[in-house]
């Protein structure tokens, strides 16, 4: 009794409160009834309360207040499962809004990932094009004079790409072909192409003038400057020195395929 007294101050809603006021007025008549039943007991029994009391139809009044007293414990635990049940059913719901939101913000990520990696894969398709197919300023029609390579100097050169070849393992100075001013417009557009200096025209002045005109000279002379020779040259410039004899390479290869102008290094080369 005191525990629904307790709970009847606690609580704030009207209709709690009016079931527990219920509650305990309830309690309370089945405490006097109780009570009277007692005091009942104590007095002598009249035949007709005997045979009153001997029939089974008859229920005895404090089995009527635990029934009335069970029905309210049972609506009571009625009314705290369907709570319960109304607050799972919410908290369920919006778990699954949750996870919805979630699951759209997933997709919005993966849209905007995967939009900015094609625009990405877009740009570098877009710059590797213009690597291959870079455009170059008109060429000038002014043509400056070229400059015939001294044959002195043709000499010293191939004295050494002799030494140099000797040994490419101990190559530390690349056999570089002489350089000199040329007349043609696309050497000088192609200049920063190129690794070395010397253009396909002093490559290909250098190769005759210093003899080398047959089919089996030049298919010799081609084999010394392959990029797989410099292989075997010290690590730290056998990069460089790859670059460097490929372009040779390109144009003598060229000279020996009976192309007259050769391949451009600058792009043959790469």
């Amino acid at each position: 009794m005191e525990a629904l007294r307790e709970r009847l101050a606690e609580a704030t809603d009207s209709v709690s409160q009016a079931r527990l006021r219920r509650i305990i007025a309830q309690q309370e008549r089945n405490a006097r009834n109780r009570q009277a039943w007692d005091e009942d007991l104590d007095l002598p029994e009249s035949p007709g309360e005997k045979r009153k009391r001997d029939d089974p139809k008859q229920r005895p009044r404090e089995q009527i207040f635990a029934d009335i007293e069970r029905d309210l414990r049972e609506e009571e635990v009625r009314q705290k499962c369907e709570a319960e049940l109304r607050r799972c059913a919410e908290a369920l719901c919006q778990s699954e809004a949750e996870k919805r939101r979630v699951e759209a913000d997933r997709r919005a990520k993966l849209r905007e990932k995967l939009r900015r990696e094609h625009e990405q894969r877009e740009r570098e398709r877009r710059q590797r094009e213009q690597r291959s197919n870079p455009t170059y300023p008109p060429v000038p029609r002014v043509r400056q004079p070229a400059v015939a390579i001294p044959l002195n100097t043709i000499t010293d050169w191939r004295q050494h790409v002799a030494l140099a070849f000797t040994n490419y393992s101990a190559m530390q100075v690349f056999p570089a072909p002489p350089a000199a001013p040329c007349g043609k417009p696309e050497c000088h557009l192609t200049r920063e192409l190129r690794t070395l200096e010397a253009c396909k025209c002093n490559i290909q002045a250098c190769i005759r003038r210093a003899g080398l005109v047959s089919k089996t000279q030049l298919k010799s002379e081609r084999l010394k400057w392959h990029p797989d020779r410099f292989a075997a040259c010290p690590e730290g410039k056998r990069e460089q020195f790859a670059k460097m004899g490929r372009e040779v390479f390109v144009v003598v290869d060229g000279m020996f395929q009976g192309e007259e102008g050769g391949r451009c290094a600058g792009f043959d080369g790469k």
